[in-house]
């Protein structure tokens, strides 16, 4: 408290602030966020030119606290004769009508707001978690619902007993649906012990959130307490229902065949394979679409390119001189935007209709810096009256106009009148997640130009970069560096595709776990219930084949059938999710499919293998003695 703090503007501005406060630590979850917060009278001190009564001047929020919060409406009521002044302002930016979000639930709406001051929280983020995590419950309750019908063989005798003492079948369900909701309890306590201790830590590293399990929180266990009482209910009544309709004759007299054909825990373990399909395509495909993403071409040779954002104008010129002058540099540009950093919004005027586009301010030779193909006309030549009235556009821009004949257009923007001299290829300003957006490029006021962009010969990128931080340090020693490589500009996407495969990687081989087990319990099952009809076939000379084919016949047809709608499933559900997630997603091939194909044909291999060798070791005698 008390000291002093510099703070300096983009424009170059430096203003002496003191420290009167320090704010509490901010709660893990939460989607406002800053590092200091100064009285909004000090606006001048960042823009010379703002002016508080100048309605054409936006800011990103402004708040207002009410008394009582179903007042809203009557507020918004009157705005109304607002309206026309707002639109009057800026004639490009007319609006309809004001509207208010509560502080709440601007995390909601972020995603559809411009300029937001909140984290952008899509509802595909919001919903994604929770549907894989329902598939990863059904997964499991499946598996179970398998395993349970395989035990419960041991307990056919306690069945019979109960019952001839007297117990009904509601007490049978009753006692099989506690011992399966108690299991659930345990299992739910070793899962969030785990989950605070491995799951939590590693997803965290994972999605770089700042996440916490607050065991103190009503809410979670209100939550854990329904997923245990539902996954109990869930995977264990059709168990209990089923085990408790055996009649004591029917036990006692050995005539019981259980688990022989037993078409409900057929369509179980189908499904499950089928669930266990559509997880695995996923992640293969997933990855192999990290792959495409990664070897997209952008529309300009990134990897021999380098920015700096320097603190103002006369910096970006300070920082071109100096690097002309060292080796390895071939072309030197500056600009007001730089394309994967920062753009305006702009709306063309035609004779016909208003067309609105992403604008980027820069110098005349930037365009030839970085590399942007040109189509049809010429780049900018100079900063001559008549060249600042050109303008260059993107094929997209073209396309969604459909201008046959673009060189020469002309247009209205912001007052003046420009026209078209060029258009440059399609390329990427943004991520892969969005779709190419139409844009155009001005010349950029010299006053105006922050970055300076470099076009280096590729063998000497790295020194001629360590070479800038040099000069930046020598140039601006307040100011941290603000640069990097032009390939690095979109980190944070690539970092979020490694980290989406890594997961989905995760529940696939959870899936594939799940699915083994379950196919182990149903195998495990059908082999106990032959096993006196496998003593008798060794007993007659069966070998390998025969007791293979034996075992394997009754399952290589639920796995074809299984594989035959998981597959178009899960191509389905792969293109579905690629779609929503990428503008540009990866064309899908058949090798997804059948990696995915094979790995499930590779489990149910191996579980049939032990089952078989299990058959092949046993004794004949003990299987003819126990029935």
């Amino acid at each position: 408290i008390g000291k002093t703090l510099e703070v300096i503007y983009s424009s170059g501005a430096a203003h002496r602030f003191q420290v009167s406060g320090v704010a509490q630590p901010f709660p893990s979850a939460r989607t406002i966020d800053f590092d200091f917060l100064v009285n909004f009278d000090n606006v001048n001190a960042a823009n010379a030119d703002f002016r508080e009564e100048d309605w054409s001047n936006t800011i990103a929020a402004t708040f207002i606290q009410l008394e009582d919060p179903a007042a809203i409406e009557q507020v918004k009521a009157q705005m109304k004769p607002y309206l026309s002044l707002q639109s009057a302002s800026n004639p490009n930016w007319s609006i309809e009508t004001f509207d208010f979000i509560s502080l709440a639930q601007l995390h909601f709406e972020s995603g559809h707001i411009k300029d937001d001051i909140s984290f952008d929280h899509q509802a595909e983020a919001r919903l994604g978690l929770p549907i894989m995590a329902g598939f990863m419950i059904l997964l499991a309750c499946i598996n179970y619902i398998n395993i349970a019908m395989n035990s419960a063989v041991k307990r056919l005798k306690e069945i019979g007993l109960r019952k001839v003492v007297g117990a009904s079948r509601v007490q049978l369900i009753f006692q099989f649906l506690s011992e399966n909701i108690v299991l659930t309890l345990f299992a739910f306590a070793i899962g969030l012990l785990l989950a605070m201790m491995l799951f939590l830590p590693w997803f965290v590293d994972l999605s770089g959130d700042p996440l916490i399990l607050d065991l103190f929180d009503p809410w979670l266990w209100l939550f854990g307490m329904t997923i245990v009482a539902l996954t109990g209910m869930l995977s264990g009544l059709y168990p209990a229902i089923y085990i408790s309709r055996f009649q004591s004759v029917a036990i006692f007299d050995g005539k019981l065949r259980f688990g022989r054909n037993s078409l409900m825990t057929k369509l179980f373990l189908g499904l499950q394979l089928i669930i266990t399909c559509g997880s695995i395509t996923c992640a293969i495909i997933f990855a192999q679409n990290n792959d495409y993403q990664h070897g997209r071409d952008w529309g300009y040779p990134k990897a021999n390119l380098i920015y700096a954002k320097a603190p103002h104008a006369a910096g970006a010129e300070q920082l071109r001189d100096v690097l002309l002058q060292t080796p390895g540099v071939e072309q030197v540009a500056l600009a007001q935007d730089h394309i994967g950093r920062t753009k305006s919004r702009a709306v063309m005027h035609f004779p016909d209709r208003d067309f609105e586009v992403d604008r980027l301010d820069v110098s005349p030779d930037y365009l030839s810096t970085m590399g942007i193909p040109l189509s049809q006309g010429r780049y900018f030549t100079d900063r001559a009256l008549g060249e600042k009235n050109g303008v260059l556009v993107n094929q997209t821009l073209v396309d969604q106009l459909q201008l046959s004949s673009p060189i020469g257009q002309f247009f209205t923007l912001d007052d003046q009148r420009y026209t078209i001299i060029g258009v440059v290829d399609d390329f990427h300003s943004q991520s892969f997640f969005a779709e190419v957006a139409p844009l155009l490029f001005a010349v950029a006021d010299e006053k105006a130009m922050q970055y300076a962009v470099v076009h280096v010969a590729k063998q000497d990128k790295e020194q001629v970069y360590a070479q800038l931080q040099r000069q930046w340090l020598n140039l601006f020693p307040q100011t941290p560096f603000m640069g990097g490589f032009q390939e690095d500009v979109w980190g944070n996407y690539f970092s979020l595709l490694y980290s989406a495969e890594r997961f989905y990687t995760a529940l696939a081989l959870i899936a594939i776990l799940l699915a083994s087990l379950g196919l182990y319990g149903l195998i495990s099952l059908s082999v106990t219930s032959r096993r006196r009809e496998f003593s008798i076939r060794k007993v007659m000379g069966a070998d390998l084949i025969d007791i293979s084919k034996s075992v394997g016949s009754q399952f290589l047809m639920l796995c074809m059938l299984s594989l035959l709608i998981g597959l178009p499933f899960s191509y389905w559900m792969a293109e579905a999710a690629l779609d929503m997630l990428y503008a540009y997603p990866m064309p899908l091939t058949a090798s997804g499919l059948f990696w995915a194909m094979f790995i499930v044909i590779f489990v149910m291999a191996v579980v049939l293998a032990t089952q078989i060798r299990s058959v092949l070791k046993s004794n004949p005698v003990d299987g003819l003695r126990s029935e």
